[in-house]
């Protein structure tokens, strides 16, 4: 390889990484109605891939995931990619992250079922939405807060409130939600990839900070 060949990939990876550096690793910053589909991934590293969250707090541990999990990639890169996944739990939590692509393969799932979609689901304590069937559709219902989980602002009245309900057509893995044509209406994006639900909307579905976008688990049976 020559030296100007040197330079030059050298110059690119250091822009690439520079460029990844700026951005933020979460589903508000990089999930929109309109955004690139998100895509779902497994991790393949023998042993623990580290997974580096934006402004961890103090004293708080690395997380890190194992081989077999299943994540949403948000942001890929060649030195680093956004992931998100939600956890399993009674309250699922989500958490977002950067981790070495080289830990992740694409998995490409079979188109999901109506079925595949029912179900309630949560991400985090603030994010609820329930998906049945309405004939050939799904009707859609949801509630997100803003503030519910600050006692001193439920305390005041200070909590922002929002909602989903209507019927939507899957097509594939993805789906749209619309309230209306209007700039101001609320407008959302649904996607179905392995055990997650993830949602991007404009945020004009309720009040001030109020957001349906978020990865999700599913809490009940279908």
């Amino acid at each position: 390889m020559t030296r100007p060949l040197r330079l030059a990939i050298l110059l690119l990876l250091t822009a690439l990484y520079a460029t990844a550096a700026r951005a933020q690793c979460n589903t508000y910053s990089t999930l929109t109605p309109t955004s690139t589909t998100p895509t779902l991934a497994k991790v393949i590293s023998t042993g623990h891939a580290s997974l580096t969250p934006e402004n961890l707090p103090p004293g708080k541990s690395v997380p890190y995931l194992i081989s077999g999990d299943e994540v949403i990639v948000l942001l890929p890169g060649p030195i680093r990619s956004c992931i998100g996944y939600t956890t399993a739990s009674k309250v699922p939590r989500e958490i977002d992250g950067w981790m070495d692509p080289a830990a992740l393969a694409r998995t490409d799932a079979p188109p999901p079922k109506l079925e595949d979609w029912f179900g309630v689901w949560r991400s985090g304590a603030e994010q609820s939405v329930t998906l049945k069937r309405d004939g050939k559709r799904l009707k859609v219902t949801g509630e997100a807060t803003w503030g519910a989980s600050d006692p001193a602002r439920v305390a005041r009245g200070g909590v922002n409130t929002g909602e989903l309900d209507n019927t939507i057509t899957p097509h594939g893995a993805q789906a749209d939600y619309a309230d209306g044509t209007a700039a101001y209406d609320c407008q959302a994006r649904l996607w179905r990839l392995g055990p997650y639900l993830v949602i991007a909307d404009n945020n004009n579905c309720g009040g001030h900070n109020v957001s349906f976008t978020g990865i999700y688990r599913r809490v009940t049976a279908p």
